[in-house]
């Protein structure tokens, strides 16, 4: 029982790898000056490994992108409560700043990268 609990936690751990090198790289030298090699030579991991988790550098930073956006979105922006059309603003912005910064590396990557998701 133990073993497949072990293995998933292994992938979780190499995948995790992955993404940290890639934020690294991607805030310098940059996300059109990394390449898969440097990732994975940054992770200390196989090249080929980086293609059981992802098939390009651009889904490692959307899927990173993709947690912001979800972020965002699962906050509580306009709470029916609130009567205050100032504080209903005011809390949107706030919770909408507060993950931007959190998570400001991707924001920061997506920015200068100016990568956009193609609809």
């Amino acid at each position: 029982m133990t073993k497949p609990n072990r293995q998933l936690r292994r992938k979780a751990k190499t995948k995790n790898a992955i993404r940290r090198a890639a934020l690294r790289l991607f805030l310098e030298p940059g996300f059109h000056h990394t390449n898969v090699k440097d990732i994975m030579d940054e992770a200390d991991l196989g090249y080929g490994t980086f293609y059981q988790y992802y098939h390009s550098k651009l889904d490692v930073l959307l899927e990173q992108a993709d947690e912001v956006h979800e972020k965002i979105t699962k906050c509580k922006i306009f709470s029916p409560e609130e009567k205050s059309i100032y504080r209903r603003t005011y809390n949107s912005i706030y919770h909408v700043l507060s993950a931007c910064n959190e998570h400001r590396d991707v924001v920061t990557i997506l920015k200068n990268a100016k990568v956009r998701r193609k609809r």
